[in-house]
């Protein structure tokens, strides 16, 4: 039912592109392009490590479980708009944007213990999120010096997410395409007739649809492994990333919710001039 509605949804709003090209010529398309900060919410946001009272480290018990161990990050954006009516006041808007997350946060260097042997480790995690989105904007002052806007899009998205221990032993997850929502409001500044400066903020809820899950031991979540699951949907999941030296346990997943906070800046080049 879910992919039926969305099919049609999609399907309407490729059809308010084509009658873009009906717009005004007073009114141009324009290409923004934007890059800046992702701040990730929810239960995306953790701690990879953990640190016991002897100060081995070892990798966090709630990542996968509970969270992803994300912390701040940037992101890269463009976004193609097009005026829907004469005035200009609503768009169609079609983004694609890349975003990937622990930018800043230092290596987790340390000592653990692996087979009752002390041994330097140094854990590293990547997340990004690669995003196509349709949807619509309402610029409510389009001729203005200062022209605010808000927008909403559904967005198709794909999850890459992998861990490393040593640079050598890796746990690399599948590839995983979710459907969401992403919203942005800001304001567009006027430098010249043929650029503006764009200053904005949003939300991005990447797997509002089609999480899952594995609670096959085939899928279970060890180093040395690829095309595991990422498992954000709630359920049960074999895994050992916390501790190596004992056999995958059988743990007991929430819903993971890979939303996170965008802060941009960025340029609009009128098109068609």
């Amino acid at each position: 039912m879910i992919k039926n509605n969305s099919g049609v949804l999609m399907a309407m709003l490729f059809l308010l592109f084509l009658k873009s090209g009906e717009s005004s010529a007073q009114n141009k398309p324009f290409l923004q392009i934007t890059t800046g900060l992702s701040f990730p919410g929810n239960s995306f946001a953790g701690d990879l490590v953990t640190t016991e009272d002897n100060g081995f480290i070892f990798i966090n018990e709630e990542f996968i479980k509970n969270n992803y161990a994300a912390s701040t990050g940037v992101n890269v954006s463009g976004i193609l708009k097009f005026p829907l009516e004469s005035k200009g006041i609503l768009l169609a808007a079609l983004t694609g944007s890349y975003s990937t997350f622990n930018t800043f946060r230092r290596s987790n260097l340390g000592i653990t213990v692996v087979n009752n042997i002390e041994d330097d480790v140094n854990f590293e995690s990547n997340f990004s999120v690669s995003t196509f989105a349709m949807g619509l904007e309402v610029s409510p002052s389009p001729n203005s010096a200062v022209n605010p806007f808000i927008n909403s899009s559904i967005s198709l998205n794909l999850l890459a997410l992998s861990l490393t221990r040593n640079d050598a032993l890796n746990v690399i997850f599948s590839d995983s395409f979710r459907m969401g929502l992403l919203s942005n409001a800001g304001v567009n500044i006027r430098i010249d007739k043929e650029y503006y400066f764009t200053l904005s903020a949003g939300y991005h809820f990447s797997n509002l649809f089609f999480k899952s899950g594995s609670n096959t031991f085939e899928d279970r979540v060890t180093y040395s492994r690829e095309n595991i699951p990422i498992n954000d949907d709630e359920g049960n999941f074999y895994t050992n990333l916390s501790n190596p030296n004992t056999v995958p346990q059988y743990v007991n997943g929430t819903t993971k919710k890979v939303n996170w906070l965008i802060i941009n800046l960025g340029i609009n080049i009128i098109l068609g001039k």
